[in-house]
């Protein structure tokens, strides 16, 4: 049955332009990003647009995609109302939540870790390092960092307020702009401090990665438990 749901979450993305059309939209500009940069080195490209805003927009747009094409009243009215239609079709919602959570956070993790991949490879250069080793560290640091960033918004978006959302972005991008104690608590200056920008709060790498795994879990779980409730 999970199985199922799964797939029918996914397939309602994708008939949905109003689901799918601002993640296509993110994803091209991010390919054109890594185009333009291309004569500045994949690390340059890395720690550009693309570790922000591209990212963090495209795993908004899939969070919010899911939750406008899985919407049952045909609203965009947030992940609980996507709980809410199959809790109607008889399925648990503890089931549907952890199906609606976790494809957001596989689908914005495949897509950024391939889309890190892309960049990585089109814009390497002879200052960076060896391409195979910087072309798995970018795909697996674009992989959590979708992960992490989509749990990120499936928070508010488990409330279904727009103005929450909002609100999760701006916060990113302020505090997350510095490096200072407060710019642990986002996920941008840890992904920045991954792809070989300044560290956050003076945290390692190693402890940057960890708070994202944290991150992933801690936000998937509390969107999970909302959501379910809804």
């Amino acid at each position: 049955m999970m199985r199922e749901v799964v797939r029918a979450m996914v397939a309602s993305i994708w008939r949905s332009p109003r689901a799918w059309s601002p993640l296509a939209l993110w994803v091209t500009l991010a390919l054109a990003s890594a185009v333009r940069e291309r004569p500045n080195g994949a690390s340059h490209a890395l720690l550009g647009s693309f570790a922000f805003p591209l990212l963090p927009l495209v795993a908004l747009a899939v969070v919010g995609g899911l939750a406008a094409g899985g919407a049952a009243s045909g609203k965009r009215e947030g992940l609980g109302e996507v709980v809410r239609g199959w809790a109607g079709l008889g399925v648990a919602r503890e089931r549907s939540a952890a199906a609606a959570i976790g494809t957001a956070l596989a689908m914005s993790a495949a897509i950024s870790a391939l889309l890190s991949l892309a960049t990585c490879i089109v814009c390497h250069g002879p200052s960076d390092p060896a391409l195979a080793p910087d072309a798995w560290a970018s795909l697996w640091i674009g992989g959590l960092a979708g992960a992490a960033y989509a749990a990120y918004f499936a928070m508010p978006e488990s409330i279904g307020r727009g103005g929450l959302r909002t609100m999760f972005f701006g916060a990113d991008w302020l505090v997350g702009s510095g490096t200072g104690a407060l710019s642990v608590v986002t996920p941008r200056r840890h992904i920045s401090a991954l792809f070989g920008g300044e560290l956050s709060a003076n945290l390692s790498q190693r402890a940057s990665c960890i708070v994202l795994v944290l991150m992933a879990i801690a936000g998937g779980w509390l969107a999970w438990s909302r959501a379910r409730r809804a």
